[in-house]
C-alpha cells in the first residue's frame, strides 16, 4: 500500500466513523475527513476529524458551542493556558472567531492498527476536557464571577475531576447550578415548616417508645444475679457520677485572715537605713547596750 493510498484509507475510516454512532448530521470534507454533531443534554456540539497529509497525522477538534465574546477573551486565554498544564494529550483552544474547543491529535504510520478505538480515544479525550471545565468557561464567556475552587483549574480538577455532573450523568451548566441551590433552599424551608407541624399521633407514638424503653431498663435490672453489689447490679450507662463536696467559701474571713497575715509581716520587717547608721556610730569593742 503506498503513502497515498494509505492516506486514503485513513480518510475513509475516518468518514466512515463520524457516519455511525451517535452523532446525528455528518459532513464529508473530500480528501481530509469529515465534520459530525452530536447532542450533549441540551448543547449541540460539533466534532470535525480531519487528516493532515503533510503533517502525517490525524487531528480532531470538539466544539461545545461555546463563542467568547471579545472583552472576555483575554481572561478566557489565561483560565485555558492554566488548564492546558494539567491536560498532556489534548488542549483547549479560543479560535479567532471566539469559539472555544479542545483540540488533539495522533501521527499515524504505516503500520496496521485498529483506527476506530484511535477514533473513539480521542473523542473521549476531548469530551473529558470539556465536560470538566464547561462551567467555569461558560461563566466567563457570560462576564460572571467564579467560585473559589472554579477560579483556579488545578484545584477544580482535583475537586471536580469529571466535572460536575447531574443524576443523569451529564454536565451542569451555569444555569442548571443556580436552578439546584433555589431547590436545595426550597427544600430547606419545606423541611424546616414540616418540623413545627407534628401530629398528635405521633407525640402518642413517641411516648409509647419512651415507656417501652424504661420497662426494658427494668427487665435489664431483674436480670442480675445475686451475690453482687447494689453498684454492680446497676447497668453501666446508669452509674452515678461522684458527688464531690460542696465548699462554701466566706469572703469576710478570707480577707481578715489576708490582713493579719500582711500587718505580722511589716511588723517583722526593719528599715535597713537605721540599722546600719548604728552600726557605723557604735565604737569598737562597746556593745550596744553600754
Amino acid at each position: 500500500m503506498s503513502r497515498n493510498e494509505y492516506q486514503r484509507y485513513l480518510v475513509g475510516k475516518a468518514q466512515s466513523y463520524l457516519h455511525g454512532g451517535s452523532f446525528q448530521y455528518t459532513a464529508d470534507i473530500p480528501g481530509e475527513g469529515g465534520l459530525a454533531y452530536l447532542r450533549v443534554k441540551d448543547h449541540l456540539w460539533r466534532l470535525m476529524l480531519r487528516l493532515d497529509a503533510q503533517k502525517n497525522c490525524m487531528m480532531m477538534e470538539l466544539y461545545p458551542a461555546l463563542r467568547c465574546p471579545p472583552k472576555a477573551r483575554g481572561m478566557v486565554c489565561e483560565y485555558l493556558i492554566r488548564a492546558n498544564e494539567l491536560f498532556p494529550d489534548c488542549s483547549l483552544r479560543l479560535s479567532s472567531d471566539g469559539d472555544i474547543y479542545a483540540f488533539t491529535s495522533y501521527r499515524c504510520g504505516f503500520g496496521a492498527l485498529q483506527i476506530s478505538l484511535v477514533f473513539s480515544a480521542m473523542e473521549e479525550s476531548l469530551r473529558s476536557v470539556l465536560r470538566e471545565f464547561f462551567v467555569p468557561l461558560e461563566k466567563l464567556t457570560q462576564f460572571r464571577l467564579l467560585e473559589m475552587e472554579e477560579s483556579e483549574p488545578a484545584l477544580y480538577h482535583c475537586i471536580f475531576p469529571n466535572g460536575r455532573e447531574d443524576d443523569d450523568g451529564d454536565f451542569l451548566s451555569a444555569g442548571d447550578d443556580e436552578e439546584d441551590e433555589e431547590d436545595e433552599e426550597d427544600e430547606k424551608e419545606n423541611d424546616d415548616g414540616g418540623e413545627e407541624d407534628i401530629d398528635d399521633d405521633e407525640k402518642d407514638n413517641n411516648d409509647n417508645d419512651d415507656d417501652e424503653d424504661e420497662d426494658e431498663d427494668e427487665d435489664d435490672k431483674k436480670d442480675v444475679p445475686d451475690g453482687l453489689s447494689e453498684r454492680e447490679k446497676e447497668p453501666v450507662r446508669n452509674v452515678p457520677l461522684p458527688k464531690w463536696p460542696h465548699v462554701v467559701l466566706n469572703t469576710e474571713e478570707i480577707l481578715e485572715s489576708a490582713a493579719n497575715a500582711i500587718a505580722s509581716r511589716l511588723c517583722q520587717l526593719d528599715d535597713p537605713e537605721e540599722d546600719g547608721e548604728e552600726e557605723e556610730d557604735a565604737p569598737d569593742g562597746v556593745r550596744d547596750e553600754d
